[in-house]
This record gives C-alpha cells, structure tokens and sequence, in this order.
C-alpha cells in the first residue's frame, strides 16, 4: 500500500521527479502521452522489477513534476504510481480471448472458466473481453501474487444486482482499456453482500490505457477499491447513485479525462483504520465531477500537482480531514460550500478559481482550543498557507477562515467576500501574516481584522464603497500599477497588500472613479475611517 507523508510535508526545491514506464522523449510538466513508442514491459506477465519483454500493442505515459522552491508533497508522489501503471501494452498472441455472447462467453485459452453468465479468472495473465453480456459478471479470483490484466476491447457487461467486474482476490488487477474502443459496465441492483460498485476490486487496481469507458451503477458506487486505485490516460464516464470513485487508501490519476456524476462525492478516499491511508493525488489529466456531497473527500491528504479539474458541488468543492495541497493544475470550483476545507491548506503554484456558499477557504481540524480573536477557538492544528499560484475566491461567508494561522508570502489572491457583516473577507483565530505575494480582498466592513505585515512589504487597509464589476487598483508614486482586480460582488472595505507598498511611500488607491492618497507611514495603513466611491452593491 501506498503511503501519505503528512507527519511533516517535505520542501524540495529545483527537483524534478519523473515518473515513467519506459525512458521517452520529451517529458514535460503535467504529462506527456507518448503512443507511438511502444514500451518495453509487459506487466501482465512482469513485476515491478524492471522485468522485460517484448509487447506488440499498447503504449505508456511519461511525466515530470518540476519542484519548485515552496513545492509540499504530502503523499510520497514519488511513490504514487508504479511502472506498471503507467504502462498499458500487452501481448495479444499470449493473452486468453474472451467472447461475451449475452448471456454467456465463448474463451479461446487458458485461465478462465464460464458457469451461466458469470466468467471467472482463476489464474494470472493476460485476458481481452469483446461482446456484450446482458445479466452478468467477470469475476478475479487468483492468488495473492498473481497480477491480472482485463483487457476491454469494447465490452460491455450490464448486471442487475452486482458487480459487472468483481476482483476478489488477487496481487493486482490491471483494466486496460483498448485504444480507439468504447466499453460499458452497469450495474442497477445490489445483493446484499456489500459488493456495491459496478466495478469492486478488493485489491489494488488500476485502470488504464487510451481508450473510453463508460460506468453506471444507479444502486451504489461506480468505481470502487479497498486498497490502491490508480488511473492512467484512460477516458472515463461514471454516473453514480453513491459516490463516482471511492477507494480505501488512495486514488492517482494521472493524464485521464474522468466526467463524474455522483450522488454523493465524485472522488472519495477514506480509511478509518490507518491515519496516513485514504489520500488523492492528481498529477495531470481533466476531471470535471458534479456531486451531491464533496467534489473530492479524503481522509488523510488531497494533494494537487497538476491537471484540470472543474467541481461543482452541493457540499465542498475539495475536502480533507488533514492535508490540501496545490502545487499547480488548474482548478476551477463553480458551485460549493466550502471550496477548500482541510485541517491545513497550502497553495504553492497553479490557478485556483473557487466559488462559495460559504467559506472559500476553510482550515479546521475540528478539535477545540484556546478562545481568542474575533470568539473562534484558536487551533493550534489548522493553519492556511499561500506561498505561490494564482486564487480567485467569490465567497458569501469567509473569503478566508482559517482557525489556526493565516500566512502569505507569495502568489496571488483575488478574493470577493461576503455582502453582510456577520463574515469578513480575511477571518482568523491566531495571526495574519503577509511577507509577498498580492492580496486584494473586497467585502463587508462588519469584519475585517488586522493582519501584521513583514519584511519590507506593508498591508493597506481602507473603507472603500463599489458595486460588482468596480475596479480596483493600487499605484506608486511613478504611476505604476502594484496590483488591480474587479471584484463581481459590491464591497464596502478592502485589504490591499503587494510588492512596493513600502514604509514611507506614497500610493494612490483607485475605487471606480474615486480616487485616495495614502502615505505609509509604517507598514500598515488602517485608513479605515473615510469612505470613497459609492454606488449600490
């Protein structure tokens, strides 16, 4: 099983980690699929012992991850993906056919037997599933050192109270989805047994390859591991009733397009028995997931190094009991609660876009401390980090809520808060500490607390009255630009601090047509008494 490292996150500067089957030519940040090489493992018949063979069809993915100076890796991503996830070829002279016929199957080969419509794995290798099995299951039963590789080669199996694909033991089961194919697995009524995912896997599975495949299950989950769970260039459909993918101890996904519709969360990792289990790691690919719970729930860690990933849900947008992190990837979350939500959440690089019913970002561990602040109980345990990247928040409670700490020193943060004045844009139990990066908030004036400024760089705050759409901008003396942003909600205070607000300069804080002279005469302006600008909000 795979490990998280969230007992102290690792800091790597100038790193990069590459990740891949084969060596191939022109590796870059956030993936590269390479077709045209064939690779040289074939891991249906090889450990990840660097084994080779010949293999006449597939392909293999390469990527690289360039560590930059504030990079956090709270899941061992080194770790992450194995050779043979990221290699999908096979050899079609030395795998078992299987035919699907409808209500039963034809096998040309070794290794599978068929009783009615149930077809049953019983020995490690090679098997590719054609045709279309109407009330049915493949079943995987194999020792727990054997590996298995399902080939779908535009299969489609439906079954009416279980699972369409059911491993139920083995060291660990390879899907493989024949490039250029479209297969289907559908499940609409359960048995009874907790066998509740169209696909179930008791083992570690990986799903990969270049071609579609298209999951329904309307009586549990779609996709389901009890231990690792791993996708690879796969193009992916699930609809759900339960969550799109749930997995015990982690779920990697890397250069896969996965459309999500869950009636709970679309990627769930959870492991009430291991705190360091039940971790997602995304490293590339496009995921798009609209959920009746989180977007992304996991026990441990959610940690982001690239990719494209839209969320709209009714609950969080990402949510983690321990560790959120985003080294890069874009992000955009259309529809939440809270958009992030996590004991600690750090942002080191990438674009985030986040919208809110609530807080933006959330950081809470639940526990109880010390009461101090604006009446939140300080934890000791919840912090909010932002040291790279680019955040959008459009949040109606808390732009940012942390119950612990509150520290930037880089990257930039655009965020619109809350109308009312029960919330603020910035919200804090312990310190707010800016030393670089940009920050403009616009919200309510009902909470804005001081935030303490360090190094050279100093914070201004201001009363300042817009409505959505009204521009914002900061410029030194020379008429330079240190930082802008048009806030979509109105606003009637803003948080401004950037590079160049220095003590004893002079600014020239723009609201719509109004405009303001400030002179620093520290490093923080808490020019909040005068209003300027105005306008309904």
């Amino acid at each position: 099983m795979k490990r998280s490292n969230l007992t102290g996150c690792a800091l790597s500067a100038g790193l990069a980690l590459v990740l891949a089957a084969v060596p191939l030519a022109g590796c870059m940040q956030g993936g590269e699929i390479d077709a045209g090489t064939p690779p040289a493992t074939s891991v249906a018949e090889a450990a990840d012992d660097g084994t080779t063979g010949t293999v006449e069809n597939g392909g293999s993915v390469s990527f690289a991850i360039e560590k930059g100076p504030g990079y956090v890796d709270a899941v061992e991503a080194e770790d992450a993906f194995s050779a043979g996830d990221l290699d999908w070829g096979y050899d079609p002279a030395a795998a078992t056919a299987i035919a699907l016929t409808g209500s039963g199957a034809e096998i040309q080969g070794s290794g599978a037997v068929v009783d009615g419509s149930t077809i049953t794995i019983s020995a490690g290798g090679t098997y590719i599933i054609s045709g279309s099995l109407a009330d049915g299951t493949i079943v995987v039963d194999v020792l727990d050192t054997e590996k298995v590789r399902l080939v779908l080669d535009g299969a489609s199996i439906d079954n009416s109270s279980g699972a369409a694909i059911y491993v139920a033991h083995a060291d660990k089961v390879f899907i493989t989805l024949a490039d250029g194919t479209v297969s289907s697995l559908s499940t609409t009524g359960a048995d009874g047994t907790g066998i509740d995912g169209a696909i179930f896997s008791k083992d570690d599975l990986t799903i990969n390859g270049t071609g579609t495949l298209e999951v329904s299950c309307t009586a549990g989950h779609g996709i389901v591991g009890k231990d690792d769970l791993t996708i690879v260039a796969a193009t992916i459909d699930v609809s759900a009733s339960g969550h799109a993918i749930q997995a015990n101890d982690s779920v990697g996904i890397a250069e896969a397009v996965l459309s999500l519709s869950a009636g709970a969360d679309g990627i769930h990792a959870a492991n009430d028995e291991d705190v360091e289990e039940g971790w997602v790691y995304i490293v590339s690919g496009t995921v798009s997931i609209s959920s009746a719970d989180d977007g992304i729930d996991a026990s441990s860690a959610v940690q982001i190094d690239g990719g494209s990933i839209a969320i709209s849900a009714d609950d969080d947008g990402v949510h983690t009991d321990r560790s959120l992190v985003q080294n890069d990837g874009a992000v955009t979350v259309e529809k939440s609660g809270e958009a992030y939500e996590g004991m600690t959440i750090t942002v080191t690089g990438g674009t985030a876009d986040l919208a809110a019913s609530d807080d933006g970002l959330n950081a809470t561990s639940g526990s109880s401390g010390s009461m101090i602040g604006w009446g939140m109980e300080y934890d000791s345990s919840a912090r909010i980090l932002i040291t790279g990247g680019i955040i959008y928040l459009d949040a109606l409670g808390d732009g940012i809520d942390s119950n612990g700490d509150f520290t930037m020193t880089g990257g930039e943060a655009y965020i619109s808060g809350p109308t009312d004045d029960g919330n603020g844009t910035l919200d804090y139990a312990g310190t707010s500490t800016i030393t670089g990066g940009t920050i403009i908030a616009a919200g309510s004036a009902g909470m804005v607390q001081s935030i303490t400024a360090g190094g050279a760089q100093g914070v201004i705050m201001a009363s300042a009255t817009g409505e959505s759409g009204t521009a914002i901008s900061l410029e030194d003396a020379d008429g330079t630009v240190l930082a802008s942003y048009a806030p979509p909600k109105g606003f009637d205070s803003i948080v401004i601090s950037a590079p160049g607000i220095e003590q004893g300069g002079t600014y020239t804080l723009r609201v719509g047509s109004s405009s303001r002279g400030i002179t620093m005469d520290g490093l923080n302006y808490g020019g909040m008494g005068g209003m300027m600008g105005g306008g309904p909000r």
